[in-house]
C-alpha cells in the first residue's frame, strides 16, 4: 500500500477534506434505484418526508462522532471512543460487531449494481451469473483498494456521481412526466409495516429508513491522514449525511408523485425492486423529457469547464474524450431503456462543454507566450474552429440518420471521438517537459 507510515511513525496526512467527504458520502450513499420499493412500501407517498426527518433525526449522532473526532487526533473511530468511554473489552466487542456489519455492505452492493444493470439493460440471465459477475466485481475493487487508496476515492467518487446522476434524472424525468401529481399524495401515510395503516405504522417505517445514512462513521478512521484540520472533519460528516439526505427526498418526491401504488402491492410488477425503473418503462414514449435533462447537464458543463481549466488545464482531455466515446459507442444499447439512455445522455451533456476553457486558455497562452502580436487573430480562430467542428459533425450526423438511422448516431459521434483520444495523447506528449499545460 502507498500509504504507509511517515518517518515520525504516523500515518501519512495525504487525505484531503473533499477526499474524505467523498468516501464517507459514498459509504452513506444507497442505491436507491434498487431498493426503492422497500423503502416505499416503509412510508409510501411520504417517504419523501420521512428521509427528511430522519436525515435532521441523525445528526445529533453525527455531531457526537463530529467532537469525539476532534477531541481524539487518531483513528480508531468506535475502537478508541469505547475503550477509553467504558472499557477495552467493550471497545474490542464494538469494533468488531461494526466490522462485522460492514463486511456485508460490499457484497450487497456491488450485487445490487450488477443486478441493476442486468434489469436496465433488460440481459436475461441466471442469479449464478450474476453473482459470478459481481464476485469479480468486487475481488477488483478490493485488490485497487488494497494498492492505492487514493484511486479506490477517485472510482468511489465517479460512480457515487453516477449515481446520484441517476437519481436526479429520474426525479426531472417524474416530474415532467406529465402523469405527476399531488393527487397521488392522498395515501400519504401509507405503510406495509403494520397491520394497519396510518401514522404509527408510518413512524415505524420510518424509522427503519435510518439504515440508508450509515457510513458518516468512516470519517474518523482517516483523521489521522487528514491533510486538514482535525476540526474540519465535522464538515465531512455533516456535510455527506445533508447531502445524501437531500437527495433521498427529492427523489422519492418525485416518485411519490407518479401513480406507483399498485406496483409495490403484492403481485405489483416492482414488489421485489426497481419502482423507479419500471414505472419510467410504464411511461413509454417519454423521451422528450430529456431534452430538459440534457440541457441541465449542458448547463452544469459550462459553468464545470472554468473549475477544470484552472484545476487541470488541458491534462483532463484524453478522459474526457473517452467519456464522450465510450458513451456514443453505448447510445446504440442504452437507448432501448428510457433510464439507461437518460443516464448516457445526461453523462454526454455533462462533459461535452468541459474542454471548452482548458482549449481556449492553452492556445492563448501559447500564442501569448510565443507569437504575441497575433492574440486576437488565435482568439477569434478558436472561435473560428470550434463552429467549422460542429458544422462538421452536424453534417455527418445529417447523413448517418438519412441513411443509417438515428440510432447509429452515436456509433458514427465514436469515430472522431477516438480521433480526438489520439491527438489529446499526442498533444500532451509532445509538449515540452516541465511547461505549463494548463
Amino acid at each position: 500500500m502507498e500509504n504507509k507510515q511517515n518517518k515520525g511513525g504516523g500515518l501519512n496526512k495525504s487525505l484531503k477534506l473533499i477526499f474524505v467527504y467523498t468516501v464517507a458520502t459514498g459509504s452513506i450513499f444507497t442505491f436507491v434505484n434498487y431498493w426503492d420499493s422497500v423503502f416505499y412500501g416503509y412510508c409510501g407517498s411520504g417517504t419523501f418526508l420521512a428521509f427528511a426527518l430522519m436525515t435532521v433525526a441523525i445528526l445529533p449522532v453525527a455531531l457526537v462522532y463530529s467532537e469525539l473526532a476532534s477531541l481524539f487526533h487518531t483513528s480508531g473511530g468506535e475502537l478508541i471512543y469505547n475503550t477509553v468511554g467504558i472499557n477495552k473489552h467493550v471497545g474490542f466487542l464494538a469494533s468488531w460487531l461494526i466490522m462485522a456489519a460492514w463486511i456485508a455492505v460490499p457484497p450487497s452492493a456491488v450485487m445490487a449494481i450488477v443486478q441493476w444493470m442486468f434489469h436496465v439493460l433488460h440481459i436475461q440471465s441466471s442469479f449464478l451469473l450474476i453473482e459470478g459477475v459481481a464476485l469479480v466485481a468486487l475481488i477488483g475493487y478490493c485488490a485497487l483498494s488494497l494498492q492505492n487508496v487514493e484511486i479506490a476515492g477517485k472510482i468511489q467518487l465517479y460512480m457515487l456521481m453516477f449515481a446520484i446522476a441517476g437519481c436526479i434524472v429520474a426525479t426531472v424525468a417524474f416530474l415532467f412526466s406529465g402523469v405527476w401529481s399531488f393527487d397521488n399524495f392522498k395515501n400519504f401515510f401509507y405503510s406495509q409495516v403494520g397491520s394497519h395503516f396510518g401514522i404509527p405504522s408510518w413512524i415505524i417505517g420510518m424509522a427503519l429508513l435510518i439504515t440508508p445514512f450509515f457510513g458518516f462513521e468512516t470519517v474518523p478512521q482517516m483523521v489521522e491522514e487528514g491533510d486538514f484540520p482535525i476540526k474540519d472533519s465535522n464538515k465531512a460528516i455533516l456535510g455527506s449525511i445533508v447531502s445524501c439526505g437531500i437527495v433521498y427526498s427529492l427523489f422519492f418526491f418525485g416518485l411519490g408523485g407518479m401513480p406507483v401504488q399498485p406496483l409495490v402491492e403484492e403481485g405489483g410488477a416492482a414488489v421485489n425492486g426497481f419502482l423507479a425503473i419500471t414505472m419510467m418503462e410504464q411511461l413509454g414514449g417519454g423521451w422528450g423529457v430529456f431534452a430538459v435533462i440534457f440541457g441541465i447537464a449542458a448547463i452544469t458543463s459550462n459553468v464545470s469547464s472554468g473549475q477544470v481549466a484552472n484545476k487541470t488545464g488541458i491534462r483532463m482531455l484524453p478522459l474526457i474524450y473517452v467519456i464522450q466515446t465510450v458513451c456514443l459507442l453505448l447510445l446504440p444499447i442504452a437507448t432501448h431503456n428510457l433510464v439507461s439512455g437518460g443516464l448516457v445522455l445526461f453523462i454526454l451533456g455533462v462533459v461535452m462543454y468541459l474542454l471548452n476553457s482548458p482549449l481556449q486558455m492553452h492556445f492563448l497562452k501559447i500564442a501569448t507566450r510565443e507569437h504575441p502580436a497575433c492574440v486576437n487573430l488565435a482568439s477569434s480562430l478558436i472561435s473560428v474552429f470550434f463552429n467549422f467542428g460542429i458544422a462538421a459533425g452536424s453534417a455527418m450526423g445529417g447523413v448517418i440518420v438519412k441513411y443509417a438511422g438515428l440510432r447509429f448516431v452515436g456509433i458514427g459521434g465514436a469515430i472522431p471521438g477516438i480521433g480526438a483520444i489520439i491527438c489529446a495523447v499526442i498533444l500532451l506528449q509532445i509538449m515540452k517537459p516541465g511547461a505549463d499545460i494548463r
